[in-house]
């Protein structure tokens, strides 16, 4: 709760803008802290940012690295701590932007007791550019404590100032129970489950997935809701159906969603007391497209070279992401923590693509000997993330946490060799298996017993409110599918699965599956027996009409969900020119 405003300088007097001091106590949750017994005192983290004097966040990002900081608008930024705090660990990042006027910044922080004077406990100047780690030991103490932020300008022209930031300043008590896991969601996009050695393919050089699959829970038919990446993002973070996305690549953006209560993953495990984190590959899942809500810290990939030529060397994301994903935890895998992880390094077809003015154009059509070097090169893509995978893998053992972490491995769509005449994906290909099945692997030793294969088919909306289940979190009512079968939780009935994107619409109950058209005209509709046809071969819609009629009741209904779905309209994303390059090395802009 606020205790008053502090008579604090801004950079209002530059002109910039206008601003306040803030001054906050610590919520009662830090008292609490220190009542509890050594053995059993829970993690609290008390982050500034929530009790500033404004309900913006602010959002800074260096280095491809963005963090909610601190008000920028103020010089100076005042904390109360109240009596009884107990001793915490301050825990910050200062930041420095590019600087190309030779500006160097002070980053002071002062401590004050009761009537004392204010003693500097951290003092920096700072003019190389990135985000600095920052620690510090706050000691616990019955009088009533204030810490004030300081940045001042010492060289530099006074818009230096503005663009600097306290990166997410946050105070750790306690330390983690043993009965919390951690999370772990990584998504290797583009993955198709038939690609895996899990999942039947023989020339697979998957040996951590098969591992993750021997040691956890396989689903042998999990479904991404769509067949790009930005909606099956969504859903996988919020766990609600996302079909409402424009073509336009500057009206990208997560929409506004009909229950005003919904949340992403992220933002529920943050108030739940986690630390949140995401290492992306960047593009399709940029902080400008609203993917960043509710982390810590999130990464989106940038290649160093800048603008070069069609399929530059380091358009490959992987090595980055997982490295920086390896430093995070090795400085905060003590505290209980939400980790997304994600990469396009199977995504790449760059060898086989030319430029295309088209955002959307397929890979072009090869010759035989082409196709074969094609898949080829996608299974080596393949091996080469599960390989950064184990290494993955193998720290979490090697910090002690892997028996109480659960791991998730999946992917937000498969990709097309020329099975059905198309090769690639997106929004313009009908949802056969190679397109929509995906792996759904979930590895926790404390917990799920190893070797399960689920057979039913599930969504991965379902997924959201699964993780949300095993955590031991509250329900999230936003949500649209149940708990997945066979983890013990809840015993759902079988699932009807529902996919769509762009035009097309995919429904499976049990063995069969249709594929329709949300005009509803019913003449390019498909069924298929997955049981005895799993490469959709041979239409069955003649043949078996009860299934038909059954099957296309509930892809009316789905129709009538997104009919019924009134969204504002979609207000331009301005792109910077590292986002726009981001996309061309992907392949989805000229």
């Amino acid at each position: 709760m606020r205790s008053g405003v502090a008579g604090t300088g801004s950079l209002r007097a530059a002109g910039l803008a206008s601003a306040r001091g803030v001054t906050v106590s610590l919520m009662v949750a830090l008292l609490c802290a220190a009542c509890a017994t050594d053995s059993d005192q829970p993690v609290v983290l008390y982050r500034f940012i929530d009790h500033e004097g404004s309900s913006e966040t602010h959002l800074k990002k260096i280095d491809d690295l963005s963090l909610p900081i601190l008000d920028p608008w103020q010089e100076e930024n005042v904390f109360e701590l109240p009596s009884g705090t107990p001793q915490s660990q301050l825990r910050f990042r200062v930041g420095f932007p590019e600087n190309s006027a030779g500006a160097v910044v002070r980053f002071e922080i002062t401590q004050r007791r009761g009537d004392a004077e204010p003693v500097s406990i951290f003092e920096k100047e700072v003019s190389a550019v990135g985000w600095s780690d920052e620690e510090l030991s706050i000691a616990g103490d019955a009088t009533p404590t204030t810490l004030t932020f300081r940045r001042t300008l010492l060289k530099g022209p006074i818009e230096r100032l503005l663009r600097t930031g306290w990166g997410n300043p946050m105070l750790v008590t306690g330390r983690e129970r043993a009965d919390r896991p951690s999370v772990i969601l990584v998504s290797l996009d583009t993955l198709r489950a038939d690609r895996v050695g899990t999942y039947g393919h023989p020339g697979a050089r998957t040996p951590t997935l098969d591992r993750l699959a021997a040691e956890g829970v396989a689903f042998e038919s999990a479904y991404s809701p769509s067949t790009w990446t930005m909606p099956s993002h969504a859903s996988l973070f919020y766990g609600v159906h996302s079909f409402a996305f424009p073509d336009d690549f500057h009206k990208w953006r997560l929409p506004d969603w009909p229950d005003p209560s919904t949340r992403p993953l992220a933002e529920v495990f943050r108030d739940a007391g986690y630390l949140t984190a995401g290492f992306t590959g960047g593009g399709l899942l940029s902080e400008l497209f609203g993917f960043a809500d509710g982390f810590d810290t999130y990464f989106a990939y940038e290649p160093s070279g800048g603008k070069t030529a069609w399929c530059p060397p380091d358009r490959l994301d992987g090595a980055e992401v997982f490295e920086r994903t390896r430093r995070w935890l090795d400085r905060n895998s003590s505290l209980p923590f939400f980790l997304f992880v994600h990469t396009y390094d199977v995504h790449d077809v760059c060898p086989f693509r030319k430029p295309s003015k088209d955002p959307w154009a397929p890979p072009p059509d090869l010759d035989p000997e082409g196709q074969k070097q094609r898949a080829a090169y996608y299974d080596q893509m393949v091996a080469s993330v599960d390989e950064l995978l184990g290494d993955l893998l193998a720290q979490l053992e090697e910090l002690g946490i892997a028996q109480d972490t659960l791991l998730i491995v999946t992917s937000d769509h498969g990709e097309g060799f020329w099975e059905h005449g198309e090769n690639g994906h997106g929004e313009w290909m009908k949802l056969y298996e190679e397109i929509a099945r995906v792996p759904l692997l979930l590895h926790w030793p404390a917990r799920l017993p190893a070797g399960v294969r689920v057979e039913d088919p599930v969504s991965l909306v379902g997924l959201a409110p699964t993780i949300l289940a095993l955590a031991g979190l509250p329900e999230a009512s936003w949500m649209d599918e149940a708990p997945l079968p066979g983890l013990g939780l809840e015993n759902p009935p079988p699932q009807v699965v529902i996919a769509q994107s762009g035009r097309w619409m995919a429904v499976r109950a049990g063995r069969h599956k249709l594929l329709t058209s949300l005009e509803n005209d019913g003449t390019s509709d498909e069924l298929y027996d997955l049981r005895d046809d799993p490469k959709e071969r041979v239409n069955l819609v003649d043949r078996l009409p009860d299934v038909h009629r059954e099957l296309r009741r509930h892809a009316d209904r789905h129709r009538e969900r997104i009919a019924s779905w009134t969204l504002p309209p979609a207000e331009p994303v301005e792109l910077d020119e590292a986002t726009l390059q981001r996309l061309r090395d992907l392949g989805y802009l000229q």
